[in-house]
């Protein structure tokens, strides 16, 4: 299987004890909001799949989106761009 950076980076955040999740942010294109993309903490990441994330918003729906939609991951507390979506 082909190694995905993203779903690498995104299963850490989520497994590592050494990282706090709340500090890491996942930006991804949305068709239901007005500016076109959403921002997602990563304290509400439930799984990582092979194609999806899984996180619970905040009004309790899991939601799953697919990991081609994501634009970017961000560190908030260094702010930096972890990952950039190429394309």
């Amino acid at each position: 299987m082909t190694r995905n950076p993203l779903r690498d980076l995104l299963s850490r955040i989520l497994h590592d004890p050494t990282l706090r999740k709340a500090d890491y942010e996942v930006i991804y294109l949305s068709r239901g909001s007005t500016e076109g993309r959403e921002y997602i903490n990563c304290s509400l990441l439930i799984r990582v799949t092979r194609d999806f994330f899984i996180y619970k918003d905040d009004k309790g729906v899991v939601r799953s989106i697919p990991l081609h939609r994501v634009i970017s991951v961000i560190d908030k507390r260094k702010d930096v761009v972890l990952y950039l979506n190429p394309k």
